[in-house]
């Protein structure tokens, strides 16, 4: 199940992408059971030049760097 997470989850990053919110409520099996990754709303752009950041995090799943401002991400 969480291969298809992960292929998703390569082409976004390929394309400078970041999810930000990977976790169970997030991932959805369709009757046909294929597995979509959703809600982009956390998404952020890693290469933009906008310094401003929001602290985007669902406990017990965001990772560390996100609990900062400042955290590499």
């Amino acid at each position: 199940m969480m291969m298809p997470v992960l292929q998703t989850l390569r082409q976004i990053h390929a394309n400078h992408i970041l999810h930000r919110d990977i976790a169970p409520d997030n991932i959805f099996l369709t009757k046909d059971e294929d597995v979509k990754l959703l809600d982009f709303g956390a998404a952020k752009h890693a290469a933009s030049e906008n310094n401003q950041q929001e602290i985007f995090l669902k406990r017990g799943y965001a990772p560390v760097e996100q609990y900062k401002l400042n955290g590499n991400q």
